[in-house]
């Protein structure tokens, strides 16, 4: 946390404002940083013209509830005076230009300058509250605030940047201060040119060489785009479209490059604190620099170290201190894009193994050179023979293949993640360090640009975070699910967390009345234990309201107990948990169809607990959780957990384990044709809910929920699935697709005779039968197409027509197949048969060949404009997915297309998909296939903006519940037509039993519109719930 002011004798003269603006725009975009501007000028609206046309000029705070303040300054006084002040305080007042990355905090809105020095006074208190808020706080001081005023800004602040005119006077002033500022000695001032001239003789090297100055002087150049950008309110969108610039002959590149440096400067001249990581000290010379970074460095390899040696593990402190220095002499000099030296990344993932996963050596070492092979001249060979085969085995899996290697339908992600797979099922740690990289990345994913992010966010949602789970990290789950949630949804995630942190009083109270006899009864047990409240999860909670169509408030689960107990002995665990249950349910009354015990059959991930739902006394129910201290670090860190508290050989757990591999290697073993059912086959491996069936003999299976019969018949052998004809559960014969439920017994009857049909792709729901029956339907198609191609060439034969692509193609678009392999198969199928007609149609050819002939002679207008269309079509220009894409009216007509599968409309977060033909496809960023294109395509993604201005009108669909009564109908209609004015499309009711339920298909301009009509529509009598669903 840091504040840096800027200050000069004449902010006009030196550009100031406008290099402050820059500074802190060009910092906010290219650091993982969040930044907060503070305006101070009297009288002066430089700032806000910026960033916000004056014609939109919102000022904040004028929405809150602090008595219509006018200002956001005046509004932030107001609260420091009554002494209400929050966590969120200036981020309540100030206006927002990124969020979570740039923030600027307007200044006084008063023309009187006695109130202008009245309100200046607090700035000191309000830097205080800034400095917690924000990383770094810059200040711009304007010359006409009192000294007094502007001496406790400058004390306040971490560091001072002077600002100076390009000229004699510029020159005297930094001389000037050199010699007197006692500051100068504590390192803290540097000097910045605004509006600066590089042919200028007051350029930055001949100041420096004639001052004999140590540190760089900065400079931000004169730029006649950015002074029009921040004339019209654009500046964020001239750093956004101007980036991705590399050739510094353009003027806009190098000042951009300018900026960079700048920002360099300050984060080396203020204190830079990041959570976990020392103060790292402004020194400008690269010596220094250096020398500050390898201490920081330093210092977090030995804080790893020490969380090392704080575990079990037997201690193998020299192999890894051997792998720390060989990975910071390879990343030497490279840097993150947040700034940092990279090998803080690799020492972070390496905590994370350590701490949070609780692996040994081998995995620390492996984490510490995971990107050496893929970011360095260092190849898989290099690191076994110095580290041996086993890390270099782990360190090869971690290694993406290199690009330019797949053909056009294959995708790099699929590919590397199919890698990633290959090397687990031979050893586990591979996934468990790429988890903890992915975990890594994303607690860091502020600095990447917005496209990267939502790739990242959507691949983690999609795949690790389920992976997660399986492993059995369900900490490390939660994180990776609430932090994508976080980058998609940053209003909502906000909202849910606001909403939490308002209600946790309430939260904590029910807690505290609903333990207290619970830890009596313990204590009377004579047992040693801790009793913990576990709030559900941001991303849970929201997925919730999104799947229930419930509001926030209508979440009842929000709250639940966790008893965490150490048995007296291991023998008497079991024993334990259920003497708990016994106790505590005498207490409170148990829900009889909530029980869950875990205990007697843990999940496939290892995970043991006994989940039981008990009403409060509020009349609530309150899920317990009564787990051993064992179970805990199982449900924790997963199988790193079960290894570490495993003795002797295998156990029921591992066999889960190795036969989850055995079936990712089953899958892996037969080629998937497309990326995207690739990443679909692996996610349904990855079932979180599971049932327990019985064979004949009484063998207990796990299966996961929602399996067919068929997927159970493919779980005991692949044989007796391809030949299966029916199944009888619980003795009662059923079809294949009949679902079974906990506790079923199955016995599965076959027939030689049978074969593998289409339709039981449908049936299946297991990763491993779906794999199976793609596979062999695959092998027959095959083996169809190559009796395909012979048929078809005796028929082209026997007709005298020469077999090539035109003809194959003819035929294919005659029996409406999309593709000639389709016809192939028909064909060796004998599902299609050759006749009269497919002769014709080649018989035409020839007069069709003098139809079109004569035609072109006598100039057919038609066959004119068809030959002229094509060339109509100008080629598409290639769309940069580095910058943010404006969905305006136009080009929402023109150029770009609405997913028919989840329907946005303006004011949804959504996201662009570059497709084969170069078009633009916008999707909700909850949007499932969204969620399988970021992970299969992320390439492909772009980020997208809406600005529009309720021109176009959008289809959607408002569902509706509650109470039937007399004229409800009319009501509804009423709300919509009249009072709203918007157009109704579509409208069905049902009622049953005293219950309504309906849809109603109307158009709207955008989310506002829909937010209204919900609103207007909840406070008709007897409507219980709006919402707005797909379809």
């Amino acid at each position: 946390m840091a504040i840096i002011s800027f200050w000069g004798n004449d902010e006009k003269e030196t550009g100031q404002t406008l290099s402050v603006v820059a500074i802190g725009t060009e910092m906010a975009i290219d650091h993982n940083k969040k930044i907060l501007i503070i305006s101070t000028g009297y009288k002066d609206k430089t700032m806000e013209d910026c960033f916000w046309e004056k014609r939109n000029l919102n000022i904040a705070g004028t929405e809150q509830p602090q008595g219509g303040i006018a200002n956001g300054f005046e509004g932030l006084v107001k609260i420091i005076q009554s002494n209400r002040t929050s966590s969120n305080i200036i981020r309540d007042y100030a206006k927002v230009v990124f969020r979570d990355r740039l923030d600027i905090l307007l200044a006084p809105s008063t023309n009187d300058p006695k109130i202008y020095n009245n309100l200046t006074t607090f700035y000191k208190d309000l830097l205080k509250y800034a400095n917690q808020e924000y990383e770094i706080v810059l200040v711009d001081v304007d010359k006409r605030m009192n000294g007094e005023d502007k001496s406790e800004i400058l004390k306040a602040s971490d560091a001072v940047m002077v600002t100076c005119k390009q000229s004699q006077d510029g020159f005297e002033m930094i001389r000037n201060l050199k010699e007197k500022s006692t500051n100068y000695k504590k390192r803290n001032i540097m000097y910045l040119l605004g509006k600066y001239d590089f042919n200028s003789k007051y350029n930055t090297k001949n100041l420096t060489r004639i001052l004999k100055e140590t540190r760089e002087i900065s400079a931000v150049p004169y730029n006649m785009s950015y002074y029009e950008s921040t004339m019209e309110g654009k500046v964020a969108d001239f750093f956004l479209n101007n980036r991705s610039l590399a050739d510094n002959a353009d003027v806009n590149a190098r000042f951009i490059q300018e900026c960079k440096r700048c920002c360099e400067n300050c984060l080396f001249l203020q204190k830079v604190k990041k959570k976990g990581e020392r103060y790292m000290e402004e020194n400008v010379s690269q010596k220094e620099k250096e020398k500050a970074e390898e201490e920081m460095i330093e210092q977090a390899f030995q804080e790893l170290l020490n969380d090392y040696l704080a575990t079990k593990h037997r201690k193998r402190v020299e192999i890894i201190t051997k792998a720390f220095n060989f990975a910071n002499q390879a990343h030497k000099g490279i840097k993150r894009r947040s700034g940092e030296p990279y090998i803080m990344h690799p020492i972070a993932v390496a905590k994370i193994v350590c701490n949070e996963i609780g692996l040994g050596s081998t995995s620390i070492c492996s984490a510490l050179l995971h990107d050496v092979v893929e970011d360095t001249d260092y190849t898989v060979e290099d690191i076994e023979n110095i580290f041996g085969p086993k890390i270099a085995q782990i360190v090869d899996g971690l290694t993406k293949i290199s690009g330019g290697i797949f053909g056009d339908r294959a995708s790099a992600q699929a590919e590397n993640f199919k890698k990633l797979l290959l090397t687990m099922s031979d050893d586990i740690r591979v996934i468990l360090i790429k988890i903890a990289d992915r975990l890594h990345n994303m607690r860091t994913l502020g600095s990447m640009l917005p496209n990267k992010q939502f790739k990242i966010a959507g691949e983690t949602l999609y795949i690790y975070a389920p992976l997660a789970n399986r492993l059995g990290l369900y900490k490390i789950k939660t994180e990776l699910e609430n932090l994508s949630f976080r980058y998609e949804h940053p209003e909502e995630y906000r909202e849910i967390e606001e909403k939490l942190a308002a209600t946790a009083v309430e939260r904590d109270k029910v807690f505290k009345e609903f333990t207290t006899p619970i830890r009596a009864q313990l204590d009377k047990m004579g047992l040693k234990y801790r009793i913990l409240a576990r709030v559900k999860s941001i991303y849970s909670i929201w997925n919730k309201m999104q799947t229930k169509h419930v509001p926030f408030e209508e979440i009842y689960d929000l709250l639940a107990v966790r008893i965490i107990f150490e048995p007296r002995n291991m023998e008497e665990e079991l024993n334990d948990c259920f003497n708990i249950y016994v106790s505590i349910s005498k207490i409170y009354k148990p829900h009889p169809d909530r029980l869950r015990d875990w205990v007697s059959h843990p999940k496939a991930n290892c995970y043991q607990a006994l989940h039981v739902t008990l009403m409060g006394n509020n009349g609530q129910w309150i899920e317990v959780q009564i787990r051993s201290e064992r179970m805990n670090d199982v449900a924790e860190q997963g199988f790193a957990a079960h290894w570490k508290y495993k003795e002797g050989g295998g156990s029921e757990d591992e066999g889960e384990l190795e036969k989850w591999l055995r079936t990712i290697k089953e899958i892996l073993d037969d080629p998937q044709p497309d990326a995207i059912d690739f990443l679909d086959t692996i996610k349904l491996n990855l079932f979180a809910s599971e049932i327990f069936v019985f064979t004949p003999k009484g063998e207990i299976k796990t299966m996961p929920q929602n399996s067919t019969a068929l997927d159970f018949a493919f779980s005991l052998h692949t044989d007796i699935g391809s030949h299966c004809i029916g199944a009888k559960v619980n003795h009662k014969l059923v079809p294949l697709s009949h679902k079974l439920q906990s506790g079923d017994q199955v016995e599965i009857l076959t027939s030689k005779s049978q074969r593998v049909q289409p339709e039981w792709e449908v049936y299946a729901t297991t990763a491993r039968a779906r794999a199976k029956i793609a596979s062999i339907l695959r092998k027959e198609a095959k083996a169809n197409q190559k009796q395909g191609e012979t048929i078809l060439s005796e028929f082209f034969k026997n007709e005298d027509i020469r077999m090539d692509d035109g003809a194959l193609d003819k035929l294919t678009r005659l029996h409406n197949f999309h593709t000639r392999d389709e016809l192939l198969v028909a064909v060796g199928s004998k599902k299609l048969v050759l006749g009269d007609a497919d002769k014709n149609a080649f018989k035409e050819k020839q007069s069709t060949n003098w139809k079109k002939f004569l035609t072109f002679s006598f100039g057919n207008k038609d066959s004119k404009d068809a030959k002229e269309q094509p060339e109509e079509k100008a080629p598409q220009e290639k769309i940069n997915t580095k910058q943010i894409l404006k969905l305006t009216e136009e080009t929402i007509q023109k150029n770009y297309i609405m997913a028919d599968c989840c329907h946005p409309i303006p004011g949804d977060d959504v996201l662009g998909y570059i497709d084969e033909q170069n078009r633009v496809i916008i999707h909700k960023r909850q949007c499932p296939v969204a969620a399988r294109l970021k992970s299969s395509y992320g390439n492909r993604i772009i980020a997208t903006e809406w600005d529009t201005h309720k021109e176009l009108s959008f289809l959607v669909t408002i569902y509706l519940k509650g109470i039937d009564s007399m004229g409800l109908l009319n009501e509804v209609t009423q709300v919509i037509s009249r009072q709203l004015n918007v157009n109704i499309r579509k409208l069905t009711i049902e009622t049953t039993d005293g219950i309504f339920e309906g849809k109603i298909q109307l158009y709207v301009h955008d989310v506002d519109d829909v937010r209204s009509i919900c609103n207007n529509l909840k406070l008709i009598q007897n409507i219980k719930q709006v919402t707005r669903i797909e379809g």
